[in-house]
């Protein structure tokens, strides 16, 4: 349920970033659609079937990825159990391929024989396939762009993106504390991407493309500004590839130059963009956080690797406060188990402040998925649960047994940790790199993010204090570098940092005894935490829920872009459209609920 520490911090145990995700796709349709939309991330079983029998729905949405596809079944059948007669939509990534999406249909009709089923997989084009119906629609493409297309529903205006101003995550924690301060505000510019990795669902998903929602820099800076006017001013950009508008980039940077805006962005960005980009320029930009597919040893598997120095790119982003997260797969074709080590020690050899491993898993809908059926390499029966990419492949690799793998995998995330330390520690390392190294740069934005970083080592003091003691007493082999770091940052800091040490670290590190506590015990009996469910209203809602829901706070704001929408304002043929039922009301409401946490 938290990706951190599900692919990335997996191997640093209580050291972990512990937090949940929004479902993004929701907010948007919440902010945007001419319709009283209820959000419900991460629902038990009970809360589910609690909220959609509160009232009466007009649709009820649901969203999935692969790995959800036994969950999505159960949501389903509470959902229909509940509200028989309620319009479904489905979609996510888990509609993304035609046979699998069967697949689905098949095990629906299992549970509800007389269940009708339609298909819509690109606008203006509804495909029954021969099963006709309002029961459940499966969405193959743009949610937003069905939604608009739908009668009674629709958006709240044909030529204007609202973009739902919430927060990236919640229940952020760290070493046992709270940590609000560390969520970030939620940026949707696009989705899809040009790339087209064989193996990526997003980039197949939308056709090798982007679909933009914020095309300008100054898009881009209206939601940014709406957003430090909630007091939140580090920004979680969701693009596939933000960095590959170089111009927008740029002109977003003057434009903050000129209003004096020190605003932070988190991003995902492939290294030959960032290469163009150049890392004065991302400095300055405010990227302090950026998300690169190192792929593989030797740079041939994709192109936009080719010929390009990664690791000078990831050593000065980081020499100058950019935070790295490299993404390396694991089980290539050509790989042998001998090639698998030299992967490894490729991607510690950069010495990033997280490392993501990842085997090369074929998924539905991607150019690899269709490669390995056609080959036969496929395993017949692979359980839908176990496609996370953390444990086994789901089709027969040439020359690496599942064990093989799995333990390499495991072997990575805990050398990432016994040799480059918690990724807490790196992240301060590499904040303090920039703080230090930018100190000459005549730059206002620079400057004034600087002065926000010193503020913040009065807390990493006391935090390195007592990860250094903790470390100690397992004789952990980076503890000699947090006690360099922290006397580093003492020093910088004078006698405030001592202060700050003296007074915090006993607290602090009492917190990180009760969090090791927790972490074991739960190791021990094999729970994982599960994430806290949240419901989100966008609009009015009059109706009263039980108290085994919680309680929704208020409404999402949102700022409006105006932009041209050709490929919403056209409408479909009439009779190309999905009919809901009631349709003649002209306002509907709308339940979309991700799949419970079981």
């Amino acid at each position: 349920m938290s990706l951190m520490s599900n692919q990335v911090t997996r191997g640093q145990q209580y050291y972990t970033v512990q937090m949940s995700s929004r479902t993004f796709a929701f907010d948007l349709f919440g902010a945007n659609l001419d319709a009283e939309v209820a959000v419900l991330d991460f629902p038990s079983e009970a809360q589910l079937d609690a909220a959609v029998r509160a009232t009466r729905w007009d649709r009820i949405g649901l969203s999935g990825i692969m790995a959800n596809f036994e969950k999505l079944l159960r949501t389903y059948e509470i959902v229909r159990k509940a509200c028989p007669d309620v319009p479904i939509d489905l979609g996510g990534h888990i509609v993304n391929d035609d046979d699998v999406t069967l697949q689905l249909i098949e095990r629906m009709r299992q549970l509800h024989p007389s269940e009708t089923f339609n298909l819509w997989q690109s606008p203006g084009r509804l495909s029954s396939r021969g099963i006709e119906g309002p029961g459940v629609t499966l969405i193959g493409r743009d949610g937003l762009d069905y939604y608009a297309r739908l009668p009674g529903v629709g958006l709240k205006s044909a030529d204007t993106l609202r973009a739902p101003l919430v927060e990236t995550t919640y229940d952020k924690r760290c070493l046992g504390l709270d940590v609000p301060s560390l969520s970030a505000g939620l940026i949707i510019p696009d989705v899809g991407c040009p790339k087209k990795c064989d193996f990526c669902t997003t980039s197949h998903k939308f056709g090798g493309k982007f679909v933009p929602f914020l095309q300008s820099a100054e898009d881009i800076l209206a939601v940014a500004d709406a957003h430090a006017a909630r007091g939140v001013d580090e920004m979680f950009v969701m693009s596939e590839n933000f960095s590959v508008d170089t111009a927008r980039a740029r002109k977003l940077l003057s434009l903050m130059e000129a209003q004096h805006k020190p605003y932070r962005y988190s991003v995902f960005s492939s290294a030959d963009t960032l290469v163009k980009l150049g890392v004065e320029t991302i400095v300055k930009l405010g990227y302090c956080f950026v998300w690169i597919g190192l792929e593989e040893s030797t740079g041939r598997t994709y192109k936009k690797l080719h010929g390009l120095d990664v690791q000078s790119l990831v050593t000065d982003l980081q020499a100058h406060g950019v935070e790295v997260l490299g993404s390396t797969i694991l089980g290539f074709e050509h790989q042998t188990p001998q090639d698998l080590d030299r992967e490894v020690d490729h991607a510690l050899s950069f010495g990033c402040t997280y490392n993501q491993f990842m085997l090369y898993m074929a998924m539905p809908g991607t150019a690899l998925w269709e490669r390995m059926k056609q080959s036969g390499q496929l395993k017949e029966g692979f359980p839908w649960p176990d496609i996370h990419g953390q444990a086994t492949q789901n089709w027969h690799h040439p020359h690496i047994t599942d064990v093989e793998m799995e333990r390499s995998l495991d072997q990575a995330f805990a050398r990432d940790y016994l040799e480059l330390g918690p990724s807490l520690y790196r992240m301060i390392r590499t904040q303090f790199d920039g703080y230090r190294n930018t100190a000459s740069w005549n730059h206002e934005l620079v400057q004034m993010r600087r002065t926000a970083t010193r503020k913040r080592m009065m807390i990493h003091i006391p935090v390195l204090t007592a990860m250094a003691r903790d470390l100690g007493h397992m004789n952990h082999p980076v503890t000699q570098k947090v006690q360099q770091l922290r006397s580093e940052l003492i020093e910088a800091c004078g006698w405030k940092g001592r202060v700050s040490s003296l007074a915090l670290s006993p607290y602090i590190y009492g917190k990180l005894l009760l969090e090791k506590r927790r972490f074991f015990k739960a190791l021990r009996d094999r729970k994982a935490i599960e994430p806290r469910c949240l419901l989100t209203h966008y609009g009015r809602f009059d109706h009263a829920y039980p108290s085994v829901i919680p309680t929704p706070g208020p409404t999402p704001s949102s700022v409006a872009i105006q932009r041209p929408m050709p490929h919403v304002i056209q409408a479909a043929p009439e009779a190309s459209r999905p009919t809901p039922s009631r349709a003649s009301q002209p306002r509907r409401s709308l339940e979309v609920a991700s799949q419970p946490a079981v």
